[in-house]
């Protein structure tokens, strides 16, 4: 089955095929030297993109190499070692298995994965093993036992024991048997052994998973009339992916005569091989060059057509073209395809932040459609999944690592799908999420000067608005209506433009902007796939609110609710508002409402703790008697270092107002903070200290944060503006 991996690198490269002659793969050795790494085992996290790219271009097993690998995997078994203990199983995983994929046989010494490679395995090995996943189980603890400390080393013995006990290890079947036992035996060994081999670069996992393989593809090739369905299948699995299984776990390993000879031990087995991967390996294996290299990758990637297409497992896929793709880009690193396919894994691995710097040499060398907009995409998802991470660092360091490429396609001034202002654009956002409002607006002024984006245009907007610049905000508030199509972004360009008319002075104006927008809003509602609808209820709400209209504004977020019920991103949206306009009204039923919602919805702890927070601030200017539910929230959310975390303690009491705001690593989340203690500060009487702390969250740098336009709202509530009386009963 082609699972997500293939699927992308197939979205990615496809464009490359028939398009990737001579000049686009580039021709003899071409290595970057331009802002070359040093060769150390300390490698910083800026230093990491470089160090990556640098890792891909040292020639094999040479000290340069050795020392390059062991900086890098040192680094990430540090980061994949703090994601679990922030209680990040999925990337932690993502991390270890990256960087072992980048491991060759002989690479591993007890120094190469630095000084939390112990930690990492361990977390990572316990986490598998609560999953039953035997084979990678065993590869962590046959590399833990070259590692780990003497204290530790008969724990490990003890837990390999126990594997082999349960896997009963190394009783697969001779080549020639023939025993009738169903598919299942050997499916599992074979399953457990691949597992370990891709993790565990050694000749005794190699060999071992190769002779399982083997084993698999004879048990199939000995049908009985007892077999089930299952087994039917398992056995057309077998004949299909067995010889294509060798040739690619012998490529991960960098010892392509290996799967020849191993395939050499059944015609039949051989027989099966797919013609294209079993010349590629055959031609490497004689002369292991850049070009055979480039054989053996285009063998293992997809095609358009399909035909004679390897059958792999997706992981298996990943760490085989780690290796093709690296020698490749060794001997050219301005070949095209090697790049994209090793930025494309590199996402995959947790390394995402260096996926632009192994483009760099190719976008130099091919500074055309083709090549910028297949790095400009590959590096907008980057951001984007270190933004779904909450990792802004990592964001930055991808920016940085891509701005070579922003600068080439600039100059090249060719029209891509994915133009640079877009991902200018994405990393303003990302800076005025985080509150850094002098980086954010300068990147967002070079997005919209190249790119009309309502979205980017009105982000300005806010900035500007922030700043008193009230002309150039509405300057580009306008702009931003015009390049607007969404029905839900002009009606969020019209809240912002009536707060600017307010602060002019110009009611009137207000009045009639928002007004118009109601009824544009009003007349498409229901003309729009669930997820749209949604949104434009919402805006609706939120102008019904400002023209004082409560009772509309509630029907209109039933609405939305409603609208999509199983859409968790839009869930949260809507229980954001009404959870929000609880707050600022101090209405108890409906911020409880909210939050039993918010629970029963299954949002995450990153969404659960404010709809919490907002209850709870509630409940106690009210002096009520606690229902439990906030309490619970916070009590189920961890003490593993997040933002989130942070927050449930200080609702708890476990840290004070001062260590909250310590806690917080960025202006916004400082603004976060200030808020949440100023709503337990009026919740204790302190009035004075309270508004203080509001006013500070006001006009901070958190501009896009709800939390800055409640503090507005409790500072000083905007009087309903009158509304048209055509909207005053406005049905749906």
């Amino acid at each position: 089955m082609m699972r997500r991996l293939t699927l992308v690198l197939t979205l990615v490269l496809a464009p490359l095929a028939g398009a990737c002659g001579p000049g686009a793969e580039g021709g003899g050795s071409k290595l970057p030297n331009e802002g070359r790494t040093a060769a150390t085992v300390e490698v910083s996290d800026d230093a990491f993109a470089g160090a990556v790219r640098d890792l891909f271009t040292a020639a094999p097993r040479s000290q340069e190499r050795q020392t390059r690998l062991e900086g890098v995997l040192a680094r990430q078994m540090d980061r994949a070692d703090a994601l679990f203990h922030k209680k990040s199983a999925e990337r932690g995983l993502a991390a270890v298995k990256g960087a072992l994929y980048l491991a060759r046989m002989g690479d591993l010494t007890p120094t190469t994965l630095g000084p939390h490679g112990v930690s990492a395995l361990n977390a990572a090995v316990k986490e598998l093993s609560q999953r039953g996943d035997e084979g990678r189980s065993r590869a962590l603890y046959e590399i833990l036992l070259r590692i780990a400390p003497p204290a530790q080393q008969a724990d490990v013995r003890g837990h390999l024991d126990a594997l082999s006990a349960w896997t009963k290890d190394g009783h697969v079947l001779e080549l020639d048997s023939g025993a009738d036992a169903g598919m299942d035996p050997t499916s599992d060994a074979q399953r457990v052994a691949l597992s370990r081999a891709l993790l565990e670069p050694s000749q005794a996992a190699l060999d071992d998973a190769t002779n399982a393989t083997i084993a698999w593809f004879l048990a199939a090739m000995h049908p009985q009339a007892s077999w089930t369905r299952w087994d039917r299948v398992e056995r057309a699995r077998a004949i299909q992916s067995a010889a294509s299984t060798i040739l690619a776990l012998h490529v991960r390993d960098d010892d392509p005569r290996g799967a020849l000879d191993a395939l050499d031990k059944d015609d039949r087995l051989r027989q099966t091989a797919p013609r294209h991967l079993y010349a590629a390996v055959a031609g490497v294996a004689d002369k292991q060059d850049g070009e055979h290299w480039r054989e053996v990758l285009d063998a293992l990637l997809p095609t358009e057509e399909g035909e004679d297409d390897p059958i792999i497992d997706r992981d298996l896929l990943a760490a085989s073209l780690a290796t093709a793709a690296a020698e490749a880009y060794r001997a050219d690193a301005t070949a095209l395809k090697p790049a994209l396919t090793l930025a494309e894994l590199l996402q995959s691995f947790g390394m995402g932040e260096a996926s632009p710097a192994v483009l760099v040499a190719t976008c130099r060398a091919h500074p055309e459609e083709l090549a910028l907009d297949q790095a400009l995409f590959i590096t907008q998802r980057a951001l984007e999944a270190a933004t779904d991470a909450d990792d802004f660092a990592a964001a930055r360091r991808t920016y940085r690592a891509a701005e070579p490429i922003l600068a080439i396609a600039e100059q090249a001034k060719v029209a891509l799908k994915t133009p640079p202002a877009r991902v200018r654009g994405t990393m303003g956002e990302i800076e005025l999420r985080e509150g850094y409002l002098d980086v954010a607006r300068d990147l967002l002024k070079r997005a919209t000067a190249a790119e009309a984006s309502p979205v980017l245009l009105l982000d300005l907007a806010r900035i500007e608005r922030h700043d008193g610049d009230l002309a150039s905000a509405t300057a580009h508030l306008k702009a931003a209506t015009v390049a607007a199509s969404d029905p839900a972004m002009r009606g969020e360009i019209a809240l912002v433009s009536s707060d600017i008319l307010l602060a002019q002075g110009d009611a009137e104006g207000a009045r009639r902007q928002l007004g118009d927008a109601l009824k544009g809003l009003i007349a498409v509602r229901n003309n729009r796939e669930p997820a749209e609808r949604a949104r434009i209820e919402r805006t609706i709400a939120r102008i019904d609110d400002r023209f004082g209209l409560a009772k509309n504004a509630d029907e209109a977020l039933q609405r939305a609710l409603e609208a999509a019920p199983h859409d968790k991103g839009q869930l949260a949206a809507t229980l954001a508002v009404m959870g929000s306009r609880a707050l600022v009204r101090d209405d108890l039923a409906a911020a409880r409402d909210a939050l039993r919602r918010a629970v029963g919805a299954d949002l995450g702890e990153d969404d659960l703790v404010y709809f919490a927070l907002w209850e709870r601030a509630v409940e106690r200017q009210q002096h009520a008697a606690t229902d439990g539910v906030a309490d619970r929230v916070f009590a189920s959310i961890g003490t593993d270092g997040t933002w989130a975390s942070a927050l449930a303690a200080f609702a708890l009491g476990r840290i004070n107002g001062d260590a909250l705001v310590a806690a917080a690593q960025s202006p916004s989340k400082k603004a976060e903070a200030t808020f949440y203690v100023a709503l337990d500060r009026r919740s204790k009487g302190d009035r004075a200290g309270a508004d203080e702390g509001l006013k500070l969250v006001a006009t901070g740098a958190g501009v896009d944060l709800i939390e800055a336009e409640l503090a507005r709202q409790m500072l000083a509530p905007r009087a309903p503006l009158n509304p048209p009386a055509s909207l005053a009963v406005a049905k749906p």
